[in-house]
C-alpha cells in the first residue's frame, strides 16, 4: 500500500529554553493547517530538517498562522513524495499513522449510526437502557487510537466509552422560569447539540429571543435561527421539524475551550451533558461497568459493524475483527516488611503463583493489625474535635474508644485530647470556623494532628460542610494537620447505658461492631498517613535508590521523597506565588523544583541513601521540560558538593498517566475444563513495553477484586539515561504500598498517591478570608 504526499516548509521561530511553548506552537500550526487543507497533517523530518506533510492534492500554497506575538508561515513545496507501507521506519511512522487515522475518522464521521464527540470518540445515536423512569439517556460508544506494534503491523486500540445526557431538551427547563436567572444557572454548562445529522458538544453562554425572532449574520447575509435550522441543516437521521418550536428561546453557545467565537442555536435542540461525578448518575454509571468478557464482546461488535468498508487511497483496509493475542510479561508481587521482623515473602512466578497470592491483600492487612505499624516513632500531640451538639459523655467515650483502638496497631500513640467546639447548626461557615479556632486556642493546641468530627448539616447545606472542611484543613495545615469524619456517623455506632459506678455512659453497639471496625480501620489508616506513619515497607530496595514524586495543584507543588525500600518517605511542598496551572496544565518552573529537591536530598542522602545509583522523578500527568532542566542542575550541584558522584548516579524523568489517549485494555484468556474460554482481569503486575520510552502497567488486577475491567497506567520515559523496564518494576512495587487500604489494590505508585492525599488538604482557594467575604455577601442580601 502506497500514498503520495507533499511537504510544507515551516518558518517558525522557536523560543530558547521553553520546549513546552515550542511544542504548543507546533500543535497550533498543525491544527490550523489541518483545518485549512481539510485533511491529515504530520511532522516529517528530512535531511535533519522539520517539515509538515500534507495530502498531495491540496491547493493552498501558503498558510500563515498567528501565534501572537509571532507569525508562523507554511509554504507548499512542489515535489511529490510517496510513502510505501512496506518500508515503515521510525522517521516516517508518524506520517503513516496520521494519514491512516484520518481515513478511519473520515469513515466514522460519515457513519449514519454514529455521532462524533471528539476526534477519537464516537457514540451510537440510539441510547441504551430503556428505563422509562430515568431522567438520563446513556449513549454507548468507543474511543480509539491507531498505534504501531513492535511486530510491524498497525493496530486499532479500542475501548468502551459512555456519555450521559438529560432526557429533556433545554427549552423544557426554561418554560415558566425567569430567563435571567436561568442564564446564570446554566452558563458554562456543557450540552449535546442536535444539529440535524451532526451532533456535537457545546457550552451554554446565554439565551436570547425566540428562535423565529433571533437573527444572526453569515457570509454578510441576515438569517433567523428557526429558518436556518429548518432549511440549511442536513437531517436524514434526526427529524429536525419534529424538535423545532418557533416560540422557544434561542441559545448562544461556544465550543468548549474556545471563548473567542460564539454561535446562535436553539435551546430546543440541546440537552445537558452529565459526568460520572454528578451524584444522580451513579445508578446508571454502575450499569456501564463491564467485566472483561462483556467488554471485549462489545468491542468486537464495534469493530465488526463500524470499521468495515474503509478505503485508504483507493485500497480497502483489512481490519481483523478479533483482538490481538500475545503473551505479556508479569512482575511478581514484591516481598513486604512489617513490624516485629514479620515478612511476606516474594513468591516465585511458577504454576503455583496465582494460588499463592490469592489472599495477598488480606494478609497485608492482617499483618498490620497483628504486629502494628512499621514506623514506631513518637506521635505529635493528638486532638479530637467534637461538636457540642453531641453529649459530652458520648464525646469522652468516643475519644477513649478511638485512643485505645489506634493503640492496637500504633502502640506509640498515647491518647486524644478532647476539644469540644460550639456547633452553630449550619448558620455560618465563617463563624463556625472561628468557633473551632477559639476552641483550639483555649485547649492550647499549637501543633500536632487532629481528628475533626464535622457537625451535622441539613441536606441543602452540603456546601457549608465542604467549605468548612476545606477551610479548616487549609488554614491550620502548617501547625495542625487534620483528618475529617462525620460526627453523626461516628455517634451512630454508640449507645447509652446505665453504669453502676459511673452513672450514664456510652459504649459501642454490639450489633454494629463489624461495621464499626470496617469504618474506623479505614479512617485510622488515613489518619496515620496524615501523621506520616507508614505501616509497612518493601522487603528489598528498589532497582533505583531514590524516587521523587511531583504533582501540582492550584498554588502548590507537592514533593514526595522515597528512599530505597520505603522505610523513609518524606513529604514536602512549595507554595507558588502565581497559579501554577489548571489540572490539565500543571506546569511548574525548574527553579522551584531545584530549590525544593536540593533542600531535601542534601539532608536525606547522607542518612538514607548514601552513594545512590539513581535519582528518578515521577511526574503525575505531563511534564513540560522544566523537570529535565531542573534534574540536570540538581545532579551537577549534588556532585559538586560531594553528595553524589555524577559518573555513578543515573537519572530519569518519567510521566505517569492515569488516563491516556491510547485506550489500551488487556484480558487474560483461560481455558476451562469443559473447553470453554473465559476472559478475566490480568494478573497485577502485567505489563507491555511498546518501545524504549513507552509502556503500560496493570497495577491492579488479580488478586485484587475490582468491579469491571482493570485500566493500566501509561508510563512514559521523557528524559534520562536509565532503561524503562527496571523503572516500571519499581513503579509496580510502589503501587503495592497501599497504605490507606491495605487489603485493596492501588492504581498509582505511593510517591504520587501520598501527594494526592496530602496536598489536597490545602491546595484550594477556601480560606478564612473567602468565608468572611461569603458571609458579608449573604448579609448584604439579607
Amino acid at each position: 500500500m502506497k500514498f503520495p504526499f507533499k511537504l510544507m516548509q515551516l518558518d517558525l521561530q522557536e523560543i530558547e529554553n521553553d520546549p513546552a511553548l515550542n511544542n504548543r506552537n507546533i500543535q497550533k500550526v498543525l491544527m490550523r493547517i489541518a483545518s485549512e487543507t481539510s485533511g491529515p497533517v504530520a511532522l516529517f523530518f528530512k535531511d535533519g530538517k522539520r517539515f509538515i506533510a500534507v495530502r498531495a492534492d491540496i491547493s493552498k500554497s501558503n498558510i500563515e498562522i498567528n501565534l501572537a506575538p509571532m507569525i508562523a508561515k507554511a509554504t507548499l513545496m512542489d515535489q511529490r513524495h510517496e510513502l510505501n507501507f512496506d518500508s515503515i521506519t521510525a522517521e516516517n511512522k508518524e506520517l503513516a499513522i496520521r494519514f491512516l487515522e484520518f481515513a478511519i475518522k473520515e469513515h466514522l464521521g460519515n457513519h449514519p449510526k454514529l455521532w462524533r464527540y471528539n476526534s477519537n470518540q464516537y457514540f451510537l445515536r440510539k441510547p441504551i437502557f430503556n428505563e422509562p423512569h430515568s431522567v438520563i439517556d446513556v449513549y454507548s460508544g468507543f474511543n480509539f487510537k491507531l498505534i504501531p506494534h513492535p511486530d510491524g503491523h498497525f493496530y486499532i486500540s479500542l475501548d468502551l466509552s459512555y456519555k450521559y445526557t438529560d432526557k429533556k431538551f433545554l427549552h423544557e427547563y426554561l418554560e415558566g422560569e425567569d430567563l435571567e436567572i436561568m442564564k446564570k444557572r446554566l452558563k458554562g454548562r456543557k450540552c449535546l447539540y442536535f444539529g440535524g445529522d451532526s451532533w456535537y458538544q457545546v457550552q451554554v453562554a446565554s439565551f436570547g429571543k425566540s428562535i423565529k425572532e433571533q437573527d444572526f449574520t453569515f457570509n454578510g447575509k441576515k438569517h433567523f435561527v428557526y429558518d436556518w435550522a429548518l432549511n440549511n441543516t442536513k437531517s436524514e437521521t434526526f427529524n429536525m421539524r419534529k424538535h423545532l418550536f418557533p416560540e422557544t428561546a434561542s441559545l448562544l453557545f461556544n465550543y468548549p475551550g474556545n471563548t473567542t467565537k460564539y454561535f446562535h442555536g436553539a435551546a430546543c435542540l440541546a440537552k445537558l451533558l452529565y459526568t460520572t461525578s454528578d451524584e444522580f448518575i451513579s445508578g446508571m454509571h454502575s450499569k456501564t461497568i463491564q467485566n472483561p468478557g462483556n467488554r471485549f464482546h462489545y468491542l468486537k461488535s464495534f469493530i465488526k459493524y463500524n470499521f468495515n468498508n474503509i478505503s485508504f487511497n483507493g485500497v480497502q483496509l483489512q481490519i481483523n475483527q478479533h483482538p490481538l493475542s500475545e503473551n505479556l510479561k508479569i512482575f511478581p508481587l514484591p516481598g513486604l516488611k512489617f513490624h516485629n521482623g514479620i515478612e511476606m515473602k516474594q513468591q516465585v512466578f511458577d504454576g503455583k503463583y496465582e494460588r499463592m497470592i490469592e489472599d495477598f491483600g488480606k494478609y497485608r492487612r492482617v499483618n498490620i493489625m497483628k504486629n502494628g505499624i512499621l514506623n514506631q516513632t513518637q506521635f505529635n500531640p493528638q486532638y479530637l474535635l467534637v461538636p457540642d451538639s453531641l453529649d459530652f459523655t458520648l464525646a469522652k467515650a468516643i475519644a477513649a474508644t478511638f485512643s485505645s483502638d489506634i493503640k492496637v496497631f500504633a502502640p506509640k500513640f498515647e491518647s486524644f485530647t478532647l476539644v469540644m467546639y460550639k456547633d452553630l447548626k449550619s448558620t455560618s461557615a465563617y463563624r463556625q470556623f472561628n468557633e473551632i479556632k477559639q476552641a483550639l486556642e483555649k485547649a492550647g493546641a499549637t501543633h500536632g494532628n487532629a481528628l475533626f468530627l464535622l457537625p451535622d448539616a441539613e441536606e441543602d447545606a452540603t456546601y457549608y460542610i465542604k467549605n468548612l472542611h476545606d477551610c479548616v484543613k487549609k488554614n491550620f495545615y502548617k501547625s495542625i494537620k487534620f483528618q475529617c469524619a462525620s460526627a453523626k456517623k461516628v455517634a451512630s455506632f454508640f449507645i447509652g447505658f446505665k453504669d453502676r459506678t459511673e452513672g450514664y455512659n456510652f459504649r459501642l453497639k454490639q450489633e454494629l461492631l463489624r461495621n464499626y471496625r470496617s469504618y474506623v480501620s479505614n479512617l485510622f489508616f488515613e489518619y496515620l498517613i496524615v501523621n506520616q506513619k507508614w505501616p509497612y515497607a518493601l522487603s528489598n530496595s528498589l532497582n533505583h535508590d531514590i524516587y521523587i514524586g511531583l504533582d501540582v495543584h492550584d498554588h502548590y507543588a507537592g514533593f514526595l521523597f522515597f528512599y530505597r525500600n520505603g522505610e523513609k518517605i518524606v513529604f514536602d511542598f512549595a507554595e507558588v506565588t502565581n497559579r501554577t496551572g489548571t489540572f490539565r496544565n500543571e506546569k511548574i518552573t525548574s527553579k522551584v523544583i531545584v530549590e525544593k529537591v536540593l533542600e531535601n536530598l542534601r539532608r536525606h542522602i547522607p542518612q538514607h541513601a548514601k552513594n545512590p545509583n539513581s535519582i528518578i522523578l515521577l511526574r503525575d500527568g505531563r511534564s513540560f521540560g522544566e523537570e529535565s532542566k531542573a534534574m540536570k542542575v540538581i545532579i551537577e550541584e549534588l556532585s559538586k558538593e560531594g553528595v553524589i558522584n555524577k559518573d555513578v548516579t543515573k537519572w530519569a524523568i518519567v510521566d505517569i498517566h492515569k488516563n491516556t489517549a491510547i485506550p489500551y485494555r488487556v484480558a487474560l484468556e483461560k481455558v476451562e475444563a469443559n473447553g470453554f474460554k473465559n476472559l478475566s482481569n490480568p494478573i497485577s503486575g502485567t505489563y507491555k513495553i511498546f518501545d524504549e520510552t513507552t509502556g503500560f502497567l496493570f497495577t491492579t488486577g488479580y488478586p485484587f477484586k475490582i468491579p469491571g475491567t482493570v485500566q493500566p497506567i501509561h508510563v512514559s520515559l521523557i528524559d534520562g539515561n536509565i532503561p524503562l523496564e527496571g523503572i516500571m518494576q519499581d513503579i509496580f512495587h510502589q503501587c503495592i504500598l497501599a497504605f490507606s487500604a491495605p487489603d485493596k489494590g492501588s492504581s498509582l505508585p505511593v510517591v504520587l498517591k501520598l501527594i494526592d492525599t496530602m496536598i489536597r488538604s490545602f491546595a484550594h482557594q477556601v480560606t478564612e478570608k473567602v468565608l468572611e467575604d461569603q458571609e458579608e455577601m449573604i448579609s448584604s442580601f439579607n
